[in-house]
This record gives structure tokens, sequence and C-alpha cells, in this order.
């Protein structure tokens, strides 16, 4: 394994701002000519709240005319995306003509939010019959805030392993005249699957506080049948994402969060 598996914990202080679970399958043209009321009725007790985004795509295509010039030919094509919110607004179901995405602001355990997910999906499945996904994708935004952490002036070195600070973990620049960092990396997990990690410091949120960030993205791209087997597809992603994350951070910055184990937080 790229990543070597660690004890699972569940931090009191946790960093992670939200997870992304997106199933893309080939263009279903039914579900953007009506507004998916089956699948409406079938969730609504669990994601009462609706609303609907357009989203929009412009193109602008070339064609040759006599003495070389081209006529330019603008196109635009409007998408919509069903939203389907929890009554607290921390859980969340999009759904468009080519992905199901189900998101979370609440995360506590992958087993919770596969249990959340499990309505939709099956739901999904059972209305829209996709032939199979084209991309199966999982993704995990951790902000790591020294500020609501109590570590203001604790230098980023203490806190973050030097592989994924980069510049910011030279002894020879001084934190406070690094601007901006960013790096992003990509892992091969195995011969369908792919981890792409983008890092560095941000804020999120319109807050001018500055952040160190870990947006971690794993998927496969390969056709997988659409049915309840995608489960076990979505555990091989999400395995790989814990591990890196322990593997990231300091041993002070693991306990300043305040772990405990998952056998603690199920007592």
């Amino acid at each position: 394994m790229l990543f070597k598996e660690t004890e699972r914990v569940i931090y009191a202080k946790s960093p992670l701002r939200e997870v992304i679970c997106q199933l893309r399958f080939p263009t279903d043209l039914s579900i953007s000519a009506q507004p998916p009321v089956e699948f409406q009725k079938a969730i609504r007790s669990l994601f009462p709240n609706y609303s609907e985004i357009v989203e929009e795509e412009h193109n602008i295509e070339f064609n040759a005319s006599e003495g070389g010039i081209s006529d330019a030919h603008f196109t635009q094509r409007k998408t919509p995306n069903f939203a389907f919110e929890s009554e607290d607004k921390a859980w969340r179901v999009n759904l468009t003509s080519n992905f199901v995405a189900f998101s979370s602001t609440a995360y506590t355990t992958w087993e919770d939010f596969k249990e959340r997910f499990n309505l939709p999906l099956n739901t999904f499945l059972a209305t829209y019959k996709p032939p199979f996904f084209n991309r199966v994708g999982l993704r995990y935004l951790d902000v790591i805030d020294r500020h609501e952490l109590a570590l203001d002036g604790t230098p980023w070195a203490e806190l973050l392993k030097p592989e994924i600070l980069g510049m910011l973990s030279s002894p020879s620049i001084p934190e406070s005249s690094v601007r901006n960092t960013t790096q992003q990396t990509e892992f091969a997990l195995d011969e369908t699957a792919t981890m792409v990690v983008r890092s560095g410091l941000g804020s999120v949120g319109g807050d001018p506080n500055i952040c160190f960030i870990i947006d971690v993205d794993t998927f496969r791209t390969d056709d997988v049948v659409a049915d309840g087997s995608i489960v076990e597809k979505l555990d091989s992603l999400h395995a790989p994402v814990s591990a890196f994350f322990r593997q990231s951070i300091t041993p002070m910055l693991h306990d300043v969060m305040e772990p405990s184990s998952l056998e603690d937080y199920h007592a």
C-alpha cells in the first residue's frame, strides 16, 4: 500500500470542512428535461429542502471563411443542477444529467457518511438505472486553522510534515516572508485509481485568517457497474485518504486536535 495504514481516530477539534462523493455517468437527458419529482419524493424525509441552480456553459466556435477570416459562433448550454438538503443544511445531494453527488459539512465517520448516502444512492439507481459509472470520486477538504486551535505563533513546521509543507519547511526561509504557497501532487493508487493532493496556504469563506489547506481527491475513471457494489469501490478510495492525512501531520498537531478511537466514539 502506498500510504501506511494507521489507527483511525475521531478528532474533537476536527479540521475537516467538507466531504464530497461524486458519481459520474453517461448523460441522461431525462434528468434535465423535467424536475426529478419521483427522486424527491423518495428522499424528502431526509432531504426536505430543495433548490435548483442553472449552470451555464459558453463555447465559441470559429468557422473559416473567404480571405482567411473566421466567423465566430457563440453557443450556450444550460444544465440544471437539482439540490436537496437536510433540514440543518449540513447534508446535501446534487443531481444533474451526468452526475449525482453527496456531500457533508458535518462529517464524523466514514461509516456514518455511507449510511446517510444509502437512501439517495439506492433511489438514484432505482429511478434512473444508469448503465455504468464512468468516474467515481471521493474528496476530503481539511483546513488547519492555527487560531481555532489556539496555536497562534506556532510555526507550520511544528504542525505539518516537510513533504506537504514544501518551501515552508525550509529553516532558511522565514515563515513571515512567505505570502503564498501551493503544490499539487498526483499519486497512482493502483492501475485504475488516482489520488490528487492540492495543498498550501489560503483562507476559507472570506475569513482573512491564513490557514493551511489540504484538499485530497481520490477517484477512478474506469467503467464501474452501477449497483450496490459501488460502495466497495468507495471503501477502496477512502482508505488512503485517512492514511495520507495522518502521515502529513506531526504528533503535536495530532494531540492538539484531541483524538479518540472509533471504539470510544461509539461507546
